[in-house]
């Protein structure tokens, strides 16, 4: 394995071009196949079977979706002077 990855480096060393070619094709035909054979995407967020899973059941069975929740903060300043920074008080 040795002599050949080796030999390997000399030829990419003599014939820099070539092996330069070599992978720039070799990259055009990966994104050729990826563009040619374009696989989809799954939009799920289960896993059936696996107790992750069924800890995820678990929880929105005990407690509602946290989308459909909202709330109100209020925060309430500290009494005495304000104070700002100048590139703020323009």
């Amino acid at each position: 394995m040795a002599t050949f990855l080796y030999r390997l480096g000399a030829f990419g060393a003599r014939r820099w071009r070539t092996m330069l070619i070599g992978w720039l094709v070799a990259l055009a035909g990966i994104v050729g196949l990826g563009l040619l054979f374009p696989g989809s995407f799954q939009n799920t967020d289960s896993i059936p079977g696996s107790p992750a899973q069924t800890a995820l059941t678990k929880m929105d069975q005990h407690w509602p979706d946290p989308a459909k929740q909202s709330a109100q903060l209020v925060f309430q300043a500290p009494p005495g002077p304000r104070r700002q920074s100048e590139s703020v008080a323009r």
